[in-house]
């Protein structure tokens, strides 16, 4: 069935949204803000259809040639055709939160007033085998498009890319997953496919960690980490979560910093390995800080007596089963699933005043904000990061106070 449509704002995703005339909404592939496209309905349901565009009739003056030669089938990214796409997915991420969330919310600002880098700022990715490409989901599916020359992982990466496609082609491999994360100025190897343990001599290659076994030179990856206001390199495993955008990371560890007062008493949710909690923790009088990855715990250990911390009290918590203890400051850094639990937690206990929550999702950020501001929380600072340029996924940066 063959429409033409205005469409009236666009999904984080990059998918258009208009109405058909009967007032059913339709998300639209890849077409922009205010464009009259003429499109086929491809999938119709109870509540919305989905279409894809025949013509565009009205171009948006964003519009722009994709860069990416792969933009049109890897769903790696969604925004390479448009100049505006960090403003777009501001606007689509303030309108799911505030339409999940239901609670007075600030004007959004941008946390950085400098442009972000839109290549070569990915530090890690994981690439699919499928016994025939490597490369990325294609978009909205599962299977793999090939991505030879993708421009927003690092160089790094893309030299390590292309000598584990010859490696896997040369093999009968049929699946396999591929981590390539940057280590230095070389890449490290995360998989379970021995058919890349001929790339441990290789040239720009530090390492590879293959199910349980380490080749190469190095069973760590080097990263950066900001403690007391200088930059430390130091150690973490291969495959452990780190943040993709190095430049992004640091402003947000600064700004998290920024909003802590000196002689204060914070417990951090969601911990990680410890990349925000060393940047204001000399500033505290005493963290609490709690994880429920036992290795990532670990490193965060290492870590504290390697920088002398006597004030860092660190424990593995499931904290989605719960909160093992409140301060006047809280800071939160969850996964996607968000943190329902500490966020429940907090609403019922009167002592914790603040709350610094840095969300990569923002239905589930939506759903916590709503739990704290029944708790008698006002949201005072709302701000978003382009930590994913060219993606559908935005950081939020929330300062909520009581």
């Amino acid at each position: 069935m063959e429409e033409t449509l205005k469409i009236r704002s666009v999904t984080l995703s990059g998918d258009g949204i208009a109405n058909l005339e009967n007032g059913k909404t339709v998300f639209v592939e890849g077409a922009l803000h205010n464009e009259v496209v003429e499109v086929d309905i491809i999938k119709e349901k109870k509540k919305f259809a989905q279409a894809r565009i025949r013509k565009i009739l009205e171009a948006s003056e964003d519009r722009i040639e994709p860069e990416c030669v792969h933009a049109a089938r890897c769903g790696g990214c969604s925004f390479w055709h448009t100049r505006s796409h960090f403003k777009l997915k501001q606007e689509a991420a303030y309108q799911t939160i505030s339409r999940i969330s239901k609670i007075p919310l600030p004007a959004f600002e941008a946390l950085m007033e400098e442009e972000v880098p839109d290549k070569e700022w990915r530090v890690r990715a994981t690439y699919h085998w499928d016994g025939v490409r490597l490369g990325f989901h294609a978009k909205k599916t599962k299977e793999v498009a090939s991505v030879y020359e993708c421009l927003v992982v690092a160089p790094q990466i893309k030299h390590a890319v292309l000598l584990a496609h010859d490696a896997l082609r040369s093999s009968r491999t049929q699946k396999a997953d591929v981590r390539f994360e940057v280590d230095g100025d070389n890449a490290y190897i995360t998989t379970k496919s021995f058919a890349l343990k001929k790339l441990a001599d290789q040239d720009g290659i530090s390492g590879l960690k293959i199910q349980d076994k380490f080749l190469g030179d190095r069973e760590k990856v080097s990263i950066d980490l900001q403690y007391d206001g200088k930059t430390h390199q130091v150690n973490i495993s291969p495959g452990q979560f780190r943040q993709a955008n190095t430049f992004v990371n640091e402003h947000i560890g600064n700004f998290v910093a920024s909003h802590i007062p000196k002689g204060s008493e914070v417990s951090e949710y969601f911990c990680g390995y410890g990349n925000l909690t060393f940047r204001y923790l000399a500033q505290t009088r005493t963290t609490f800080a709690f994880e429920a990855s036992s290795e990532s715990i670990a490193i965060a250990g290492t870590l504290a007596t390697k920088f002398k911390c006597s004030n860092l009290n660190l424990a593995r918590v499931d904290l989605f089963k719960k909160v093992p203890k409140i301060s006047p400051i809280a800071v939160l850094d969850p996964p996607r699933a968000g943190a329902q639990i500490v966020c429940e937690a907090l609403a019922a206990e009167k002592k914790c005043s603040k709350v610094i929550y840095v969300s990569c999702d923002p239905a589930t950020l939506a759903r916590d904000l709503s739990i704290l501001v029944e708790g008698a929380f006002k949201v005072k600072t709302l701000l978003f990061a382009d930590m994913f340029p060219r993606t559908s996924h935005i950081e939020t940066l929330v300062i909520l106070e009581r």
